[in-house]
């Protein structure tokens, strides 16, 4: 595939995700392997390059926790440096806002 058409591809993927991103978060588990450690590695992989630019902002930390839901792999939420649960109170004003 020509770098050309590798980077339109990669384009028009990106715009997919900004405009429907609930919907690609929700489709993430029906295209991960079954194989919990084969998420568990994918997840931690998804961490290090995340963290590679430095501490994590409170978006990424959000980020962050959706993706380890979406893999299934939660307790991964402890080990994200800087990242704190979010409590269920501060959830449920999210959902209402």
């Amino acid at each position: 595939m020509p770098l050309s058409a590798f980077k339109a591809l990669v384009r028009e993927q990106f715009y997919l995700l900004v405009l429907d991103t609930e919907a690609a978060l929700a489709a993430l588990p029906s295209m991960l392997p079954a194989d919990a450690d084969t998420r568990r590695k994918a997840y931690d992989l998804i961490k290090q390059i995340m963290s590679a630019r430095g501490e994590f902002s409170a978006e990424d930390k959000e980020r962050m926790l959706r993706i380890a839901r979406a893999f299934g792999v939660e307790e991964a939420s402890t080990t994200v440096p800087n990242l704190t649960v979010i409590s269920s109170a501060r959830q449920e004003q999210a959902k209402a806002s």
